[in-house]
């Protein structure tokens, strides 16, 4: 049977013979099941992910928002709709548009 060398932390390897032990097997079973449920699914059994990665406004927009939850800064208000989206520059239009005319 061919063999595969895998280099892990020595903790690591500690804490997941334990853990295998405690399953009753080894870690050679343990990565053998592994590899077969990932040749039968042919995907990974376990979800992957990278953490979301924000753009600086986005980022500064929250600790904008942080900061007024926190009283540290004082939030805007306004006494309308209309006047918040003029402080944004933005039109709202008045009438309804008119659809399947």
């Amino acid at each position: 049977m061919p063999t595969i060398t895998v280099n892990v932390e020595a903790e690591d390897k500690e804490q997941f013979n334990a853990i295998c032990s405690k399953l009753g097997m080894n870690i050679s079973t343990a990565v053998n099941i592994f590899i077969k449920k990932v040749n039968s699914t042919r995907s990974i059994p376990f979800k992957l992910e990278v953490e979301e990665e924000y753009n600086e406004e986005t980022l500064a927009a929250c600790r904008e928002a942080l900061d007024i939850s926190e009283g540290r800064i004082k939030a805007k208000r306004y006494d309308s709709f209309q006047e918040a989206m003029d402080d944004l520059g933005l039109c709202v239009a008045e009438d309804e548009p008119e659809y399947g005319a």
